[in-house]
């Protein structure tokens, strides 16, 4: 596969492939872990070790943004840095898929990749239900749950996992936040049902959870 200016590509890790430069050249790089990628609904294994990005103005755009902030993320501190690299795996899904045929058409990786995704970008909507991802996918409600449950996942079940992976961060970090918003922006409902799913995944209370990251102890309102 050659390369010009301008041009992106995939690679994966889990695959050997060699990089040679013919003539001084000035590339950037990101490395983001496969799970992730996963977490969003987003493929993290080709079909060859380098897969082409097509262009067009969408993953133009992306990589233009990319690497106007590598060209600044030295003067940058942590906190932007990370919250700018959650907006672009956030993007990642356009760089992927403007040459991943799965996330077309109907097929059944197509869906729950597309499902998965779109989950993702709405974890945060405590009305998010099977229904209305299927509606929002242009499917029935009955083929989506059996495209995720030959993989032995369930649309809802998944999008549970999202919301309380993002809790676990919310709760980990230092800033003072009540548990009353974590679980209302993580999508849930109730304050009881979150501590309830919480408790169930991470075997301890949000509240607990919180206290081992923090040196204060947050409030529940």
């Amino acid at each position: 596969m050659s390369l010009k200016a301008g041009d992106m590509v995939l690679l994966d890790a889990a695959r050997g492939h060699t990089l040679l430069f013919k003539e001084p050249a000035l590339c950037s790089t990101v490395q983001i872990p496969p799970h992730v990628l996963s977490e969003r609904g987003i493929p993290v294994r080709f079909s060859s070790a380098c897969y082409p990005v097509h262009a067009n103005p969408e993953v133009a755009a992306v990589r233009d943004l990319f690497l106007t902030f590598c060209a600044h993320a030295a003067s940058a501190g942590d906190v932007l840095r990370e919250r700018v690299g959650r907006q672009f795996l956030d993007l990642m899904d356009i760089v992927v898929k403007s040459g991943d045929a799965s996330y077309h058409g109907r097929s059944p990786e197509g869906m729950v990749l597309r499902a998965r995704q779109l989950i993702a970008r709405r974890f945060g909507d405590p009305d998010l239900s099977l229904s209305q991802i299927a509606d929002e996918l242009n499917v029935s409600s009955s083929s989506l749950m059996r495209a995720f449950r030959e993989r032995g996942l369930s649309p809802m079940r998944f999008a549970n996992s999202v919301r309380l992976e993002h809790a676990s961060r919310m709760l980990a970090d230092p800033s003072r936040i009540t548990i009353q918003e974590v679980a209302a922006h993580c999508g849930f409902a109730s304050l009881t049902h979150f501590s309830r799913s919480f408790k169930r995944e991470h075997g301890m209370a949000p509240r607990d959870y919180a206290a081992l990251y923090r040196n204060d102890s947050v409030t529940e309102s």
